[in-house]
């Protein structure tokens, strides 16, 4: 099964039975259904986040990394909240996700400690669990949710994310993929930008 990913050129495009296994809602039938139903889904998981008010203490643990993505993705895919079993075109290797993922938060525990933190260490976050791909889909709406929860326990705003929606308008998710790739490079000053325009 190939990976659905953020957003598609063609919202009309049927899924495909691939594409559709796993998938709870039986009436999605096209992208834009996927969409929406996705869409729903998590803006729930967001007030699951804004609601409990977690502390870094617990976002840097595995369990929170994996019952976020159950929480924005559960009602719509039977797989949400595990890890990918399979290697994808993007992201590390399936059976290093795991320990990669572990690793990162375990290290962010440390990075957050003590006062004054910037913003740059949440999109940090982001950055390196979007690099890690950890599920099927959803990785980067996962990712952003993380800095997002990040941000608010250390006193910041949630971030904007290039103000428009990363997954159905073209230029907003241009502009944060071009801003993903510098941060590959180890520039990550244009997604810092992006992350609060």
């Amino acid at each position: 099964m190939g990976p659905l990913t953020d957003g598609d050129d063609d919202a009309n495009t049927p899924i495909s039975e691939a594409d559709a296994r796993g998938l709870i809602p039986s009436w999605v039938a096209t992208r834009s259904d996927l969409n929406e139903v996705e869409a729903t889904n998590v803006s729930r998981g967001y007030g699951w986040i804004f609601t409990n008010r977690f502390s870094i203490a617990e976002i840097t643990d595995i369990v929170f990394v994996q019952e976020l993505h159950r929480q924005m993705f559960g009602d719509v895919w039977e797989w949400a909240g595990a890890f990918r079993t399979t290697d994808l075109n993007i992201g590390i290797h399936w059976f290093e996700i795991t320990e990669a993922v572990k690793q990162l938060v375990d290290n962010f525990a440390v990075r957050f400690e003590g006062p004054d933190h910037t913003d740059a260490e949440c999109v940090d976050l982001h950055h390196q669990m979007v690099r890690i791909h950890p599920f099927i889909n959803g990785n980067g709406r996962h990712a952003r949710a993380i800095a997002d929860a990040a941000a608010v326990a250390l006193g910041h705003m949630p971030f904007s994310w290039g103000s428009g929606s990363i997954v159905t308008a073209e230029a907003t998710r241009t502009a944060y993929i071009t801003a993903l790739r510098r941060a590959d490079q180890g520039d990550l000053a244009p997604l810092n930008e992006f992350a609060r325009s």
